[in-house]
């Protein structure tokens, strides 16, 4: 060999010792780095307080109540409601005490029905709570227990429709009212007969026959199914 290629040779080391070395480090520098932080669910998870209740979503109203027999000759009151998106468990109590009055569960969907004794004068509430690991609750008024009473009735309207009553209202088929020889005009009742029930105001003075205090006007007595002379069930609301 050449003295002058043996020189190359030597001169040519310390650069491919350079190139050795960074073609070594190169994959270190391209590793991606390790996440430190937990995944976004966990967290969530972790500030709920446990586990699976931040996956519940909010139902908004969780019950609507579709009937209530408040009114009563007796005791005993009935509220029947619906479930919305969510199985609930509903407690009907009363409010001022808390004493519960019926309890019952529902089905997300699904009907429920109350029944329970509650006294004259007792307001009620709906305390809903729910039962898929959901954390909403709900207290919903129902209203006033009211006494009803039995007294004697009957009806009017035919031949007198286009009329004036006393209370300064044109009589007709569709005017849903009563007339009484005192109570002040406009005062709400609530009139009952053979299971039915119908809300009716003050429209008129009457009846002037003895022996009855109510007279109904037609649109009154067609709700509740009464034709005659008769015992009804009636109470202030």
């Amino acid at each position: 060999m050449p003295p002058y290629a043996s020189a190359l040779s030597r001169a040519a080391i310390p650069t491919l010792a350079l190139l050795a070395s960074a073609t070594t480090a190169a994959p270190a520098q391209s590793q991606t780095p390790v996440p430190t932080s937990p995944p976004p669910v966990a967290t969530a998870a972790a500030a709920s307080g446990g586990v699976g209740i931040a996956t519940v979503p909010k139902s908004g109203r969780l019950v609507r109540i579709t009937e209530r027999q408040l009114t009563v000759s007796g005791r005993v009151v009935v509220v029947r409601g619906r479930s919305t998106t969510v199985p609930i468990h509903a407690e009907l109590r009363v409010g001022s005490t808390g004493r519960k009055v019926a309890e019952a569960d529902a089905s997300a969907g699904r009907r429920f029905r109350l029944q329970g004794t509650a006294s004259p004068g007792e307001r009620l509430r709906l305390i809903v709570t729910r039962t898929d690991g959901g954390v909403e609750t709900a207290d919903v008024p129902v209203g006033k227990v009211r006494k009803l009473r039995s007294t004697t009735a009957s009806w009017y309207g035919p031949g007198l429709f286009g009329n004036r009553t006393a209370c300064g209202q044109t009589l007709t088929s569709g005017l849903r009212g009563v007339a009484h020889k005192h109570l002040p005009c406009g005062t709400k009742l609530t009139v009952r007969y053979g299971g039915r029930s119908t809300h009716a105001t003050v429209v008129d003075r009457g009846p002037f026959h003895a022996g009855r205090e109510f007279d109904l006007t037609q649109a009154t007595a067609r709700a509740i199914g009464f034709h005659s002379v008769g015992r009804i069930w009636v109470s202030g609301r």
